[in-house]
């Protein structure tokens, strides 16, 4: 890589040195190398810095307007789509729960005997409450 940079430099250099002695010979003799050109190469040259500072900085800034808003797609599209996902998922985990939290099917298990206790003793608990109320009133 540091070669081709050196020799890169080289060809610079020995180009910048042929226009200056080329513009020395011009200037001490009076003579114009391609003169008849030079105006059409003017011409030319206008055309493409014109084309350089007008044309393509517009062109730059259509080019990344349509990217912020391709942008705005992608991104509007992949929140919804993370949305959708998450209401899926909400879902999904909302059947699962609804099977955790549903009141028992009946069956024909009898409950066992420490159910039944418990059942007995709320049922008391109930009983004594109501029976309270009622003597305040």
């Amino acid at each position: 890589m540091v070669l081709f940079f050196t020799v890169l430099l080289a060809i610079s250099i020995t180009g910048l040195v042929s226009l200056l002695a080329l513009k020395r010979w011009e200037l001490r003799t009076g003579n114009m190398l391609l003169a008849g050109a030079r105006p059409h190469v003017s011409e030319v040259s206008h055309k493409i810095l014109t084309w350089f500072e007008r044309v393509l900085p517009h062109l730059v800034v259509q080019l990344v307007q349509r990217g912020v808003q391709q942008g705005r797609v992608l991104v509007h599209r992949g929140a919804a789509h993370s949305l959708l996902w998450a209401e899926h998922t909400l879902e999904r985990v909302l059947t699962k729960l609804r099977g955790v939290t549903e009141h028992p099917r009946s069956s024909s298990k009898e409950a066992s005997a420490f159910l039944r206790e418990i059942a007995e003793h709320k049922r008391q608990l109930v009983h004594s409450k109501k029976t309270e109320e009622i003597v305040q009133d």
